[in-house]
């Protein structure tokens, strides 16, 4: 299979922390679909976590308990979620391993497992191949190639894809 002809999902979380076992959950799941090199699809979900967002998290990410207080519960999209790592021969995310760990942490709850897709690291590859920057944090790298993430906070779609 080529690289360039497989269809990657691109995707990333917004979480209410950093540890499922510790009651953090799903806020935000976006993805992207790229065939043929091009991007196909896009999907942005605000997710209800079914309990309160900590401050310090709003701070972070912009998402609000507002925000999500009409928003679907986790069991609610995780059928159309599996759907997508179905469709995808390649998963990309920045730092894979917490936004894999929280998505097995949600699926897990509802007693399903996700598909077994190749998962890929770009931060893996920012640390490998650019000790040029003061650090791998995504925005850093995103600078180096002059990709503007200004507005990502306020650019949600809230689709209901």
């Amino acid at each position: 299979m080529k690289l360039t002809t497989a269809t990657w999902m691109f995707l990333d979380t917004e979480t209410t922390g950093l540890k499922p076992e510790e009651g953090a959950r799903v806020i935000e799941f976006g993805s992207a679909f790229i065939d043929q090199m091009r991007v196909s699809e896009t999907y942005d979900f605000l997710i209800h976590p079914e309990g309160p967002i900590p401050a310090h998290i709003t701070k972070i990410t912009g998402i609000t308990d507002k925000m999500v207080a009409n928003k679907p519960p986790f069991k609610d999209v995780a059928a159309s979620l599996l759907n997508q790592f179905q469709h995808a021969e390649f998963v990309a995310a920045y730092n894979k391993d917490f936004d894999r760990k929280m998505l097995e942490s949600e699926f897990a709850k509802l007693g399903m497992t996700m598909p077994d897709v190749v998962w890929l690291d770009p931060l893996t590859w920012a640390r490998s191949f650019m000790d040029n920057v003061e650090d791998h944090k995504l925005v850093t790298v995103a600078q180096q190639f002059k990709v503007d993430l200004t507005d990502r906070k306020s650019t949600r779609l809230n689709s209901s894809h």
